[in-house]
Formats: structure tokens, sequence, C-alpha cells
């Protein structure tokens, strides 16, 4: 059966903030055409000054944040790495759930692609 749905995120994350902006994914409930095992996708809003340290957790997934707009910096600390992203389109590509860092020095949104979907 085929299936269209249209919508906007920036809504849907405001209705959803258990999901805190993930909108693709295993944890959607899989009656819904936004369930996925394969892929994850985040709609990632963030506000000047906002400082966020993620948990760590080793688990065999690829990741792909793009910057759509504003500046940030993403600090992995055990790979002794810092990056900002200042540009449009300006992205970051990693391997494994490392611990890091993300520190937001202009209103920005940020895009991120995980794969496969797993449980944490």
């Amino acid at each position: 059966m085929s299936q269209i749905e249209t919508g906007n995120l920036n809504k849907k994350t405001l209705e959803t903030p258990e999901t805190r902006g993930w909108v693709l994914g295993h944890f959607i409930d899989p009656s819904l055409p936004l369930h996925s095992k394969d892929v994850e996708i985040k709609w990632g809003r963030h506000q000047k000054g906002e400082t966020k340290d993620s948990a760590y957790v080793d688990v065999p997934t690829k990741a792909l944040a793009i910057l759509i707009y504003g500046k940030l910096s993403i600090k992995f600390p055990e790979q002794d790495q810092d990056i900002v992203l200042e540009k449009e389109g300006d992205y970051i590509y990693n391997e494994g759930r490392l611990h890091h860092i993300l520190n937001v020095f202009e209103d920005s949104l940020l895009i991120t692609i995980r794969w496969p979907s797993l449980k944490a």
C-alpha cells in the first residue's frame, strides 16, 4: 500500500517533546509511517548559548549531522577534536555513538541522520 504524509517538523517536534527532535526511527509508534528500524532522523533546533553533553553509548551506528543554518561546535573529548559548523551545508560524519558536547554560538538548525535505528 502506498502512503503519503505531509506535515511540518517544527510543529511535530513541539507536539512530541518526548522524542527530543527525533522524527523518524524505531522509537516512533510502529503504526505510524515514520517508524523505521533502518534509519533515524532528527530535526534539531538549538538556541544560542545552549550546551548539551551527550551520554556515551557505544553502539554500532553511523551518523551524519548537517548544518542548515546557525553556528555551533561539536566536541569529541576522547578523540580530542572540536569541530565548528558555521556555513550552510557544513557536516560531520562519525561512526559509533561517541561522547560529544554540543555548544551553540547562534540559533541553529541541525539535521542528524543516524543508521541503523537501534535501542541504546
